[in-house]
């Protein structure tokens, strides 16, 4: 548990942060997010280690049906995923507050569809112009090539690729997580800066991971965002 929760947390720390880092616009280039969400699942897996929960609750929950996985550590290792990527949220406002009073006035705090709202750094909020079908549509397709994708990585019997490249899988995790954000980014959030974020109501990366966004939601409500989070 202990393990995972602090996967988590280093998972979300990059993945959230990144979005307002330094790179090709004074906020953060279109590449910015997709590096530092696959470098998060990377080194988050690295910590957490090969538990089979891969610090996502959709990826937890797939392989306790389809992989094994025993169904009485899914409300544990779920917990601790919660609780990481919660208290990574909580630390990614803490540091920057100051640009986000800066942003949007001191101790203004406000979220989509309401304009430069910074409530989207934290959580999944749809984009303007998608209506329900494709806000859905946006979620699931990423959620299903990941779970695919990765069942596929630890199949034994997919011609040796998994006993071929399982040192390799951590790795193997950052590239699929980066082409996703790459390939869905526009209606999953990965844009080019904290303003495009704020100004076009786009979704942060808590978008294919259910502890991501519940928990970002909770920590922006509990400093002070209002409760439409």
């Amino acid at each position: 548990m202990t393990l995972v929760y602090h996967g988590a947390l280093a998972q979300t720390t990059l993945g959230v942060s990144v979005q307002s880092a330094p790179g090709g616009t004074s906020y953060g280039s279109y590449q910015s997010l997709p590096w530092g969400v696959g470098i998060g699942v990377m080194l988050g897996i690295y910590v957490a280690g090969d538990s089979g929960s891969y610090l996502n609750p959709a990826l937890t929950v797939s392989n306790a049906i389809w992989r094994g996985l025993p169904l009485r550590s899914i409300p544990i290792l779920v917990v601790s995923q919660f609780l990481g990527c919660f208290a990574g949220s909580g630390l990614i406002y803490a540091n920057y507050i100051p640009a986000i009073d800066w942003y949007s006035g001191d101790n203004v705090r406000t979220v989509p569809p309401t304009s430069e709202a910074t409530a989207a750094i934290f959580a999944t909020y749809p984009s303007s112009f998608a209506p329900k079908a494709s806000q859905a549509f946006s979620i699931v397709i990423p959620c299903a090539i990941i779970n695919i994708v990765t069942s596929a990585l630890k199949d034994d019997y997919n011609n040796g690729v998994s006993k071929a490249g399982g040192n390799f899988f951590p790795l193997a995790m950052f590239f699929l997580f980066y082409s996703v954000a790459i390939a869905f980014g526009w209606e999953t959030g990965y844009v080019d800066s904290l303003a495009q974020v704020i100004k076009a109501n786009h979704l942060s990366s808590g978008a294919v991971n259910p502890a991501l966004d519940l928990s970002g939601r909770l920590m922006s409500n509990l400093v002070g965002y209002p409760s439409t989070v």
